[in-house]
């Protein structure tokens, strides 16, 4: 019986080495968001609200629900902070109006610089500026193993 799983147990582990990584990651300057809330449309940019939803389950709480299917789990970002969108990001600027919420779908938002703008008392105001962005980033380990393979490859077909 020993023998049997110490056999199995080298099989497995043969077969996990030739399993490749995936190709691209998630990259780490998508900020951790479900969706925006348009709060207002100015002349270039549109102001926002980030929202990450959350699910209630007893004895764990409060947990990450990435479907956004929980009514009233949603929680703003940065205590209700405003995020600047370039509109240009939009394909159907016609679209924006004030409360209308959206994701992005495979896409995600990551920072990109600040947005100063006169607010209507006359101060100047200076936010963060945000964009809409491609979540997948090449994988340096699919790289890594792409080149092994390659070179296995190579000195298999010189013999």
């Amino acid at each position: 019986m020993k023998r049997i799983i110490c056999a199995v147990s080298v099989m497995l582990s043969g077969c996990m080495a030739s399993v490749p990584p995936p190709e691209t990651i998630r990259s780490d300057k998508c900020l951790d968001v479900d969706f925006a809330k348009i709060v207002q449309i100015a002349d270039d940019v549109v102001l926002v609200n980030l929202y990450r939803c959350y699910r209630w389950y007893a004895g764990t709480g409060w947990v990450h629900d990435k479907t956004c299917s929980y009514s009233g789990g949603e929680k703003v970002l940065d205590d209700g902070a405003f995020f600047a969108i370039d509109k240009k990001q939009f394909t159907k600027p016609e679209e924006l109006y004030d409360g209308r919420q959206f994701g992005v779908g495979n896409d995600c938002f990551a920072e990109n610089g600040t947005y100063s703008y006169i607010s209507t008392i006359g101060t100047k105001k200076t936010i963060r500026k945000i964009k809409i962005t491609s979540s997948q980033v090449p994988n340096p380990e699919y790289e890594k193993w792409k080149a092994e393979q390659d070179a296995k490859k190579q000195e298999q077909e010189a013999k």
